[in-house]
């Protein structure tokens, strides 16, 4: 991983893009989830951590409410914040992990990703570092995003 090799945050580097090859999922709720980006953002919390940003400071923030709530179990020892785009409006924290979650979807279906206002909350949360995980192939055929990963 790249914060092995490289102290983060830096001002030449401010945004970090994860390219996560896993599949989003629905839960019994009918909601998505994603273990795979999960797991990647349980390795970025706890190397950040160990490298000495204090948990108080970072945010993991999830586009979908079961990916937060499957991120609030996993991440429960960790004094972390956690919340959703849709709640976290008027708030800025250190560093932010944002969880796109949704893989294999057609653009059709992708309204909730391709929205403005959610996109802009998104990626002005962070004063110092933001780190986004996502699946590139899916996210590129969104426009707003295609256009921010481009």
């Amino acid at each position: 991983m790249l914060l092995d090799v490289m102290r983060f945050p830096t001002p030449k580097v401010p945004f970090m893009f994860t390219d996560v090859d896993g599949s989003s999922k629905w839960a019994h709720n009918m909601l998505h989830y994603n273990d795979t980006e999960l797991e990647v953002c349980c390795k970025l919390v706890r190397l950040l951590t160990a490298s000495a940003i204090i948990p108080a400071n970072i945010c993991v923030i999830a586009f979908y409410k079961e990916q937060y709530r499957q991120a609030e179990q996993q991440l429960a020892e960790i004094s972390i914040e956690l919340s959703t785009v849709d709640a976290v409006q008027d708030r800025e924290m250190e560093v932010v992990i944002l969880l796109t979650t949704k893989t294999h979807f057609s653009p059709d279906s992708a309204e909730f990703l391709d929205d403005h206002k959610r996109m802009n909350v998104a990626l002005s949360r962070c004063r110092h570092g933001q780190f986004i995980s996502g699946h590139v192939p899916s996210l590129v055929k969104v426009p707003l995003w295609n256009r921010a990963i481009d």
